[in-house]
């Protein structure tokens, strides 16, 4: 059917087609904890990396009162509008296979799946947390899901980013301050958020079609810190975005 409005004739059926376009209907959200361990410069993981050159990266930042745990500052404005998501753990010993299965009963029944992998504080600990993820990444894009992806992975100290403004000083600081456009993650529900900017997270979020591409080549923190295209998101609005890819809410910011 169509209607007219001010003389242009509007098709809704291509309209509702259009719509179906730029929305997916499932994720898969892997959630990494690190405990401060740092992942090596030289470290790779076929399918992270493979993730990482085909999506966009950014960092996830935290509110100054933060807790330890990754999950729980991802979750922290739950729920999201009509968002269903089952919630998995993958421990240290868990099968990869039996676990990918677990996802895919998740995706079943919920519009996403969160996958919390908990890796102990030793570096060789993180390293067999990080292949779990790989393996599990490399499954979805073998398969060429029409799923969107995200990994995250913190908390840890962040190197310096291009993208998070130093601080101010000097006679003029104030007045230079107000010449820099206020950013969607400094504020919560039009709330400025008081940051620490010293720990986060880095992310990476890939669909096939929808999901825009950025330069960094590697899964390693200093070129998502450099050259993320996604740039800096408070953690709490990382489910907002994907609820509101998944047309389960309204966009979070602009």
């Amino acid at each position: 059917s169509t209607q007219s409005h001010g003389g242009l004739f509007v098709d809704l059926r291509q309209m509702e087609e259009e719509v179906k376009v730029v929305s997916v209907s499932k994720a898969v959200i892997v959630v990494l904890e690190a405990h401060g361990a740092s992942l090596p410069e030289d470290s790779s993981y076929s399918a992270l990396d493979c993730l990482t050159q085909l999506g966009c990266t950014g960092v996830l930042t935290l509110r100054r009162e933060h807790s330890q745990s990754v999950l729980s500052e991802v979750l922290r404005a739950a729920p999201y509008g009509k968002l269903l998501v089952s919630i998995h753990s993958h421990h240290h010993g868990d099968d990869d296979d039996g676990t990918i299965a677990c996802i895919h009963r998740g995706l079943a029944t919920h519009d996403a799946v969160i996958l919390h992998i908990d890796a102990a504080s030793p570096q060789s600990s993180l390293d067999k947390a990080m292949r779990s993820a790989d393996s599990i990444v490399q499954s979805f894009l073998d398969a060429k899901s029409d799923v969107w992806m995200a990994l995250v992975v913190g908390l840890s100290p962040l190197a310096p980013a291009s993208f998070i403004p130093s601080p101010l000083s000097g006679p003029l600081a104030h007045e230079v301050a107000l010449l820099r456009p206020p950013q969607s993650f400094c504020f919560v529900d039009g709330q400025s958020v008081d940051l620490d900017l010293s720990v986060g997270c880095f992310t990476v979020q890939y669909h096939p079609t929808l999901c825009r591409r950025d330069r960094v080549q590697r899964l390693a923190v200093t070129d998502v810190c450099s050259q993320g295209g996604d740039g800096v998101i408070l953690a709490e609005h990382l489910m907002r975005q994907i609820a509101f890819r998944l047309g389960r809410m309204p966009k979070y910011g602009a």
